[in-house]
């Protein structure tokens, strides 16, 4: 009898270690999971400040219906403080590090108004506050690459907005730099603004247009139009794959047909010798494939030359500045 009670007790104590290996296999499934889309983050955003209301599905797109990424990152961070209820192994810890996770905790308040500062000194120098999202800066209005991301900030901002987190003390402080809360038709504001590039070209001849020169119809400047200036930056910042909005065929088709300039020698030829890393490889897939649609959008469709013609001419192309 007291074999049989001891074969039991043991036959229990063998299932409970097999029930705590499966569940301990799912949770590890569930974590490499959620990891996964928190590297496909940092490798889009170059790091991992993620609103804590953030979800997705891809791993870089908010998404109502995808996976609470910024709550999952906040525990992570829990779990270094040896919370008791959300354990992190080494080998996780390591994993994090590897995609440059901060654990250490921010004085959020503080964090806040420095990011409300650098917004203040954008809107102040250029006017509004239609920040690529993928701008950095230090001064508040020159790209940085090493500055903060000011523009991925912004869009959290407005994120918070829509669902009611923010105060009306932060809402009132926007509002005085020109904060626009409210979404855009994106397809739309790009045509108008394509229109008064168009009108600029065509009373100009070229699109060097001073960063700050603001129209209503296209060529002569009024403090109270649209920041065309700073609308053919942010384009030229997409074809490098520095901005929020990426350019189609089309756009890229239209803008040539225009004079757009997309480098100026001495920026093309630091692009051409940057080195690609994990950091940047990302941007510059968006940047080699934005050249090459660009080169191709001067011949119509019926009448591209050989494969072999292609190379050739396009290798010149990216040549020609390396040479000067």
């Amino acid at each position: 009898m007291i074999n049989l009670m001891s074969n039991t007790r043991e036959k229990q104590i063998e299932q409970l270690k097999q029930v705590k290996k499966s569940l301990q296999s799912v949770n590890e499934e569930k974590w490499n999971r959620k990891y996964k889309l928190a590297k496909i983050y940092y490798e889009h955003y170059g790091n991992l400040e993620v609103s804590v209301n953030f979800k997705t599905v891809n791993g870089y797109d908010y998404d109502e219906n995808g996976v609470a990424l910024g709550m999952w990152v906040a525990n992570q961070r829990q779990a270094y403080k040896c919370n008791v209820v959300n354990k992190i192994s080494e080998w996780q810890i390591e994993l994090l590090k590897q995609i440059g996770m901060r654990f250490e905790t921010k004085n959020r308040e503080e964090e806040w108004n420095k990011k409300y500062e650098l917004a203040k000194l954008y809107y102040e120098y250029h006017g509004n506050l239609e920040i690529p999202q993928f701008f950095k800066t230090v001064n508040g209005y020159e790209y940085d690459e090493n500055g903060f991301e000011i523009g991925n900030w912004l869009r959290n901002q407005r994120q918070a907005y829509k669902e009611n987190r923010m105060s009306k003390k932060r809402i009132i402080l926007f509002k005085k730099i020109g904060m626009r809360f409210e979404t855009k038709n994106i397809e739309e504001e790009w045509n108008k603004k394509y229109k008064l590039a168009k009108v600029y070209y065509e009373h100009y001849g070229d699109l060097e247009i001073p960063i700050k020169f603001k129209t209503i119809n296209g060529y002569e400047y009024d403090e109270n139009g649209a920041s065309l200036g700073m609308w053919i930056s942010t384009q030229k910042q997409s074809f490098k794959g520095q901005a929020n909005n990426k350019l189609d065929e089309k756009q890229i088709k239209l803008l040539n047909q225009i004079g757009m300039k997309w480098f100026s020698d001495n920026i093309d030829i630091k692009f051409q010798k940057e080195e690609i890393n994990e950091k940047n490889i990302n941007r510059k897939k968006i940047e080699l494939y934005n050249r090459f649609i660009g080169y191709l959008s001067k011949y119509k469709t019926n009448e591209l030359p050989s494969k072999e013609e292609i190379n050739s001419e396009l290798i010149k192309e990216l040549d020609r500045p390396l040479k000067r």
